[in-house]
């Protein structure tokens, strides 16, 4: 299935890419509502999954996925990575995370 990923189809119309406003970059994700959709529910997806279930995710590594233009995206978004920011068996965040104030 063309659309497929790891964790499901996406669906619809999906755009991801960004734009500089008011001296700042700024992603912009745009879709039809099926697209919206399956795209909510592919993170949904991954963050019920268990890591620890991925016996090719070592200990310490964050389980991600690419999803690319002109194959799950629209031709004009950006190759898009989305992960998960606890690591398999520790649960640690990225030592450069720096969480909302």
């Amino acid at each position: 299935m063309r659309n497929e990923t790891d964790y499901g189809p996406l669906n619809g119309n999906l755009r991801i890419n960004t734009i500089e406003e008011d001296g700042r970059t700024k992603v912009m994700i745009y879709g039809d509502p099926e697209g919206l959709k399956s795209f909510g529910e592919i993170l949904i997806a991954m963050s019920q999954v268990d890591q620890n279930d991925f016996p090719g995710l070592y200990v310490g590594d964050r389980d991600h996925m690419h999803i690319r233009p002109d194959f799950h995206l629209s031709k004009d978004s950006l190759e898009t990575i989305i992960g998960r920011l606890d690591a398999k068996g520790t649960g640690e965040f990225p030592k450069n995370f720096k969480g909302k104030t």
